[in-house]
């Protein structure tokens, strides 16, 4: 089975060969490679990166956004490249993600041996993600309704719940936007939301949970294993982020979940855990961005 591998990319060159590289060494390679620019890759990486595909013999795909027709942003990206991408499975990895050696062997190996109609996506873990402790995820996340259905989900006031100590396959409502693979005929019909508030951070979620409520699940594979190095060239100030993801979390429960004056106090509430969780790790900015949003919807 082919498939292709899709990269949106902002000013990040120096990781982008890197994460190339990696994908290159592993044990399974795509057989097609897309990179979405949200910015302008300079001619002499360029040719570097056509000269490593080529030595794999991987199709290459570069794709300068035209900012007079298409919005900047993640969603936009992973759009465009949806129809750009010629297999049926397709997957999305982060400009600043480097993968095991086994990656996508793994993956792959679980939707060549699952047929399931309802099979949506299948991704990956996260190795250097921040883990939950035991009390995190018995008391404090109880207490302040971030648990879900599973142990990767949506829950109802559209909040992502996920627990990297799972260690065998296993379904899930969720998986992480910048490793995951889908079914591109189904990815095409879903699409990826742009968000009102400019970037498009919870793409994943908000797409997890239309997937969810649509009858579509999705498979974890935890030995599926990448390294995140969270790259700060070509990302905002934190304050502006945690305002702007206050703002699309928002636009998310607006959209899919009741608006029953219950359930606006539950998001109310969990907005308050996941802020007070910000703070605890010392993000204090950016928690200080998402509270100015939340304080509005109150």
């Amino acid at each position: 089975m082919k498939f292709s591998l899709i990269i949106p990319t902002y000013k990040r060159e120096q990781a982008l060969l890197k994460a190339l590289r990696y994908v290159l060494d592993g044990s399974r390679i795509p057989d097609e490679i897309l990179i979405i620019d949200d910015a302008q890759i300079r001619k002499s990486t360029l040719e570097q990166i056509k000269g490593l595909l080529d030595m794999k013999k991987v199709k290459f795909v570069y794709y300068k956004k035209d900012h007079l027709k298409h919005r900047r942003g993640l969603s936009e990206s992973k759009n465009l490249a949806i129809d750009l991408a010629e297999n049926e499975i397709i997957f999305f990895i982060d400009d600043d993600v480097f993968v095991d050696k086994f990656y996508f062997e793994k993956i792959m190996n679980v939707w060549e041996n699952n047929k399931d109609p309802k099979l949506f996506g299948v991704g990956g873990k996260i190795t250097n993600n921040r883990k939950q402790s035991f009390l995190e995820k018995s008391i404090y996340n109880k207490i302040f309704a971030l648990t879900g259905e599973l142990n990767w989900d949506v829950n109802e006031v559209g909040y992502q719940v996920w627990d990297e100590t799972v260690v065998e396959l296993e379904k899930a409502y969720y998986i992480h936007g910048g490793v995951s693979s889908y079914k591109r005929g189904y990815l095409k019909q879903f699409g990826f939301k742009t968000f009102s508030g400019g970037r498009t951070g919870l793409e994943d979620v908000e797409l997890s949970l239309r997937v969810k409520k649509a009858g579509f699940y999705f498979l974890y594979e935890p030995s599926a294993q990448v390294l995140h190095l969270h790259e700060v060239n070509g990302r905002e100030r934190p304050f502006l982020s945690g305002k702007k993801e206050m703002q699309n979390r928002k636009e998310i429960f607006n959209m899919h979940c009741s608006q029953s004056r219950k359930q606006s106090l539950v998001f109310v509430w969990a907005s308050t855990g996941w802020i007070l969780r910000k703070l605890l790790s010392l993000q204090f900015s950016y928690a200080t961005g998402m509270l100015a949003v939340l304080l509005r919807f109150v």
